[in-house]
């Protein structure tokens, strides 16, 4: 084991925290003050291509960490459960303005250069999100609630958490409150649904592509167009999904069988035995 790994298992919290300061440190990353130093107009434009590459840049770091804690078996493409991951991109698919854009309310006036710019950015964005949150702080909270009840609702839970809670960063570059609020409610959700994602399908895969669709279906009018998203029945349909996925995660997480989790990341108890499943606790 390498000995990132048994830091980790001595001392998961510290792991955590050190991995939160260098997320946040990461996403606070002055881009536009970079693109001026380089004598470079920050345009929309450039503003896409520079947050891409430093965000691929970030993404790297979390890979290499992935590799060092021995968190890697999450990297290998796997697709399996879609009947249970189907409510789930009902999810990512309904926060597009699709009934607004239909109805005219909305509308998108980028260039196809540009869009396709914005989803560049937006991936590299939600990977390197997944990356770190599902990739390494779920992993790490996994082995901190390895001896505990219920240790996949906690673990999930807690780094979903975690995940909302760093977004209140967004108060030091001057957003409102009430956003920022939102914000971390929506990203603890959806936080939540990847991690059962994760658990469901035993690859990042799916967190990946769920959070990229969801945040890009999320800024598409605010950044490629002009109009007004909300309406009625979108707002009808979110809280009806909302419920009804939330509780279909809940089920999932309760039912999953932790030893396949456990062997995906190798968590194991300090006499050396693998953990069992949370049911039989």
């Amino acid at each position: 084991m390498k000995k990132l790994r048994q830091d980790a298992e001595k001392a998961p919290v510290t792991n955590i925290v050190i991995v939160l300061l260098l997320v946040v440190g990461f996403a606070s990353f002055p881009v536009r003050e970079t693109a001026e130093m380089l004598s470079v107009e920050y345009t929309q434009i450039n503003r896409y291509l520079f947050t891409a590459a430093f965000r691929a840049i970030f993404c790297a770091v979390m890979l290499y960490l992935i590799y060092a804690y021995g968190f890697q078996r999450a990297l290998k493409p796997k697709i399996g459960k879609i009947r249970i991951m189907i409510p789930c991109f009902l999810v990512v698919i309904n926060n597009f303005p699709v009934i607004a854009l239909a109805t005219g309310d909305a509308k998108i006036t980028a260039e196809a250069g540009v869009i396709a710019l914005y989803l560049l950015q937006t991936f590299f964005i939600a990977a390197f999100e997944e990356l770190a949150f599902r990739g390494i702080v779920f992993p790490l909270c996994r082995i901190g609630f390895r001896k505990k009840k219920y240790a996949l609702f906690w673990s999930a839970a807690v780094s979903s958490a975690l995940f909302g809670g760093v977004h209140l960063v967004n108060l030091i570059g001057g957003a409102a409150l009430g956003s920022v609020l939102l914000q971390v409610g929506y990203s603890f959700l959806l936080g939540g649904m990847c991690a059962v994602t994760l658990i469901e399908t035993q690859s990042l895969l799916m967190p990946v592509t769920l959070h990229f669709l969801f945040n890009a279906g999320g800024l598409l009018v605010e950044e490629l167009g002009t109009g007004n998203i909300v309406n009625t029945p979108t707002v009808f349909i979110t809280v009806i999904l909302a419920v009804a996925v939330t509780t279909l995660m809940l089920y999932c997480v309760f039912t999953a069988e932790r030893e396949a989790v456990d062997a995906l990341y190798a968590v194991k108890e300090e006499d050396g035995e693998t953990v069992g499943d949370d049911r039989a606790e």
